[in-house]
């Protein structure tokens, strides 16, 4: 069937107007958040207010977690990087300072753990707001394992022989001598999109890695999480990793994901029938591959 002249032109010429449409609605909606956001006059009127009550024990955000501008001229403060806030990054510390623009003010409260109570709010700007947040004492929380790092009994678990690796140095573990990449070390690494407290680990070859706390006293349960770190996921080679958890030599959970899995896998060990006793707690890593296999690994035992 030949179409009119007429209607080939309207139908060619359709999908060029909605481009012109939703390029012209994108530059629209950007002059728009553009002229909303805080000038830079604003952002330090809200910064003077943290300066003026930051103490020791704070931390800071800000809302939106990307806004720069909002955290120029703190540096020397300590802030929480992550999309959003989460009590196993926040909860070692006393209050929160939030930085908001109008925009996402509310939200900001509103993605808090309810156990946080607002102290104060101050508004020193039609667009910006600064909050205090009073985060909860950690009663809820018997141990962490990245706090815990000087406690950590470390090992290679090969199919003949048990390595122990008792060098520590640099704030980790390593086996036999100090090395760059196959060590156990508190660190800040970039999993599941954004900035986390961790132990850093490498896979090792032939064996498994072996991370024992021994006689902790245990609650609840134990929540944690692990995933691939952002140099691991663009690195071709290496194969799967296997987390496995053991409560005195006992699997009590396991955990396998892709080499170029992106998330944070949130993992959980029911332990309510051994609350109160003291067990040796074990978290044990293994890939077939090793080469450029790096995780990020965070747990908590939980009252």
């Amino acid at each position: 069937m030949t179409l009119p002249s007429p209607l080939k032109t309207a139908l060619a010429v359709t999908p060029a107007l909605l481009l012109v449409a939703v390029s012209l609605w994108a530059l629209g909606s950007q002059r728009c958040e553009m002229a909303n956001a805080p000038s830079e006059q604003e952002w330090a009127q809200a910064q003077r207010i943290v300066l003026e009550g930051y103490q020791a024990g704070d931390v800071v955000r800000t809302a939106p977690f990307w806004a720069d501008q909002a955290r120029a001229g703190l540096y020397d403060l300590t802030f929480n990087l992550t999309i959003h806030p989460e009590d196993e990054e926040l909860y070692l510390y006393d209050r929160l300072w939030i930085l908001a623009d109008r925009e996402h003010a509310g939200q900001a409260l509103e993605e808090l753990p309810s156990t946080y109570t607002l102290l104060e709010r101050w508004q020193p700007s039609e667009r910006t707001t600064v909050f205090l947040v009073d985060i909860p004492e950690p009663d809820h929380v018997l141990f962490d394992i990245v706090s815990g790092i000087e406690e950590l009994r470390m090992s290679r678990r090969y199919p003949d022989r048990v390595e122990r690796c008792d060098l520590f140095a640099n704030g980790g573990w390593h086996c036999g001598q100090v090395d760059p990449w196959l060590h156990v070390t508190p660190s800040v690494q970039e999993v599941g999109g954004t900035l986390r407290r961790c132990l850093f680990s490498a896979m090792h070859p032939d064996a498994e890695l072996a991370l024992t706390w021994e006689q902790l006293e245990l609650g609840r349960s134990i929540e944690g999480n692990i995933g691939n770190t952002m140099p691991a996921i663009r690195a071709d080679r290496g194969s799967d990793i296997h987390l496995r958890v053991e409560i005195d030599g006992q699997t009590r959970h396991q955990l396998t994901f892709g080499k170029w899995d992106q998330p944070f896998f949130p993992f959980s060990v029911e332990t309510g029938d051994l609350a109160g006793q003291r067990h040796d707690l074990t978290f044990v890593l293994q890939a077939d591959d090793f080469f450029d296999r790096w995780v990020c690994l965070r747990a908590r035992v939980l009252r």
